[in-house]
């Protein structure tokens, strides 16, 4: 299906958005791929591989402990100290992801761990999004988009009125993704108030 095809799906302008992000991520994935063989960086068992995997992306809640998560989790912490302070990296462990009321979505690309995120309640009709992290080799696939969508939609299934999240200044990406998704800068909260470090943010979840 070309991306002409679009005019011809259905009116409803939510399907229509969400076939358009899925195509748009295939059309990517198979660009990739293509210049990938072209540079001879895979052979074409392995491009027939990657194909498949990249048109089987699951978004799942899972446990903390579920395999790959704990190797995502400890890219995540890789990534967050090279870019802050350790005082400034306020992130969940596995046993604060296994607490209750914390829902862990792990996105896989076939059996591949690639990316993960948490919902944390707190009991008073709001919620905080912890861990979301995508692994390197994975970006530009909408897999953040996936694993974001997914987490609110857990939380309005738990009738979660109010989502909010902390980033940092370094991840203008970060940002851009949260802004696309109708989140919107607050001033900082709880334990982050006073860190320069710390870019707090809100949705009000309809």
């Amino acid at each position: 299906m070309s991306r002409a095809d679009l005019s011809t799906l259905p009116e409803d302008r939510k399907i229509r958005t969400k076939l358009a992000g899925i195509m748009n991520r295939v059309f990517r994935a198979a660009r990739a791929l293509a210049e990938a063989i072209a540079h001879r960086d895979v052979s074409a068992h392995e491009a027939r591989r990657m194909s498949q995997a990249w048109l089987i992306m699951t978004f799942s809640i899972e446990p903390a402990t579920a395999p790959g998560v704990t190797e995502l989790l400890r890219l995540s912490d890789e990534f967050a100290f090279s870019l802050y302070p350790a005082d400034s990296c306020y992130l969940l462990d596995v046993s604060e992801l296994t607490a209750p009321g914390v829902t862990v979505v792990v996105a896989r690309s076939g059996d591949d761990a690639v990316g993960v995120g948490a919902l944390v309640e707190r009991g008073d009709g709001s919620a905080e999004l912890k861990r979301m992290f995508v692994r390197s080799d994975a970006r530009g696939r909408g897999i953040a988009s996936g694993i974001l969508t997914t987490l609110e939609g857990v939380a309005r299934g738990h009738s979660i009125a109010t989502l909010q999240l902390e980033t940092g200044p370094l991840q203008p990406e970060a940002i851009a993704l949260y802004e696309k998704h109708g989140y919107r800068r607050i001033p900082a909260f709880g334990q982050y108030v006073g860190d320069d470090f710390s870019v707090c943010m809100a949705k009000t979840l309809g």
